[in-house]
This record gives C-alpha cells, sequence and structure tokens, in this order.
C-alpha cells in the first residue's frame, strides 16, 4: 500500500475528487502530534471496484462478515484491513452483533435500530453521506470501474433517494430497497 502525506483538508475532499481514483480512510492515522497531516492510504481503483459496488448496493462499508453470506469471497483483503476498525467502533458504539450482521447477509434485513446506525456510521465514517444523513450516490459512482457504472447508477438511481426521521432511518431504507432490487448482490459488513 502506497502511503502520501496529506493535510486533513486534502483528506476530507479526496473523496469530492473522484478523478484521484484513490481510496482513502477519513480515519487515517495523525503523523505527528502537532503536525495537521495524515497518512492518507491510496489504493489503485481497480483494487477498490468491487468494494465500491459492496458500498453503493448495502450502503456500507466492506468488512468479512463471518457468517456463510453472499459477497465475502470477492473483498478484496486491503479493503478489508482499512476497514476494520471502523467496522468495530461502528458495532461497538450502536449495539449491533456480528449474529445480526450474518443474519442480514443471509437475506432477512431486520429493521433493528442498531443495525441501520452501524450503516450509517460506517458510511459516515467514509464520508459517504452529506451532513443531513443522505448517501452520496455521485460520490459513489465515481468510484465504480467502468464496466459496473450502468448497473451501479441504475440501483443508485432507484434507491439512493430515501425519506426517513434520521440518517440512520434513510440508509435503512436505501438498504432495503437495494436488497430487493438484487438480492444476488446483497452482502453486509
Amino acid at each position: 500500500m502506497m502511503m502520501m502525506i496529506c493535510s486533513k483538508a486534502i483528506l476530507k475532499s479526496r473523496m469530492k475528487s473522484c478523478e484521484t481514483k484513490l481510496e482513502w480512510s477519513r480515519n487515517a492515522e495523525q503523523v505527528g502530534e502537532n503536525t495537521g497531516t495524515y497518512e492518507c492510504p491510496q489504493f489503485p481503483l481497480a483494487k477498490v471496484g468491487a468494494v465500491a459496488v459492496a458500498v453503493a448496493v448495502v450502503a456500507a462499508a466492506a468488512a468479512a462478515p463471518s457468517g456463510t453470506g453472499k459477497g465475502k469471497n470477492w473483498i478484496p483483503a486491503e479493503l478489508l484491513d482499512m476497514v476494520a476498525g471502523d467496522k468495530s467502533r461502528c458495532m461497538e458504539e450502536h449495539g449491533t452483533t456480528q449474529a445480526l450482521i450474518d443474519q442480514v447477509n443471509e437475506g432477512n434485513l431486520v429493521n433493528d435500530r442498531s443495525l441501520s446506525c452501524y450503516m450509517f456510521c460506517l458510511l459516515d465514517a467514509f464520508s459517504l453521506v452529506d451532513d443531513e444523513g443522505n448517501l452520496e450516490a455521485e460520490m459513489l459512482l465515481g468510484f465504480l470501474p467502468e464496466n459496473l457504472v450502468g448497473k451501479g447508477t441504475e440501483i443508485l438511481n432507484a434507491c439512493a433517494k430515501q425519506d426517513g426521521a434520521d440518517g440512520c432511518e434513510r440508509v435503512f431504507n436505501v438498504a432495503k430497497c437495494v436488497q430487493q432490487k438484487v438480492p444476488e448482490l446483497w452482502f453486509m459488513v
């Protein structure tokens, strides 16, 4: 994995610039105590393409489920490592269990507040929701490989804009829509 040093402002805008074709972590490690610089993981677009699709189709960042759910065999190892910390943090913050995640991966998306806020937490960790808690569909599409942009656009056009009382509820409604439209691509982290 290549690393670069960038300011917090550049780090926060990384997802806004699809031309960079890089994946980054908003929770990158700070370099030095008060330097204001961060190490930013960079992955070639080809390596994160499948994961970007996973994020787009399930409204969640990718990490390996421990159950037998669909999708886990095509997730790049680099991404699994990158999101492991956020997955653990979001599970702990919202009281989500791996058993609940595994249940979702078996096709049973339950309307559970801990689950919906867990999904929102993961998306927020990678700046894939806006300040109002809506999915940043255009940002996701910018990271898809060319051969998947059409399907991703179709899915996001149908599912990205959802009503809900808050970001957790809207993200759950996105996930429910995606699961109904493309159950063969469904998986969760």
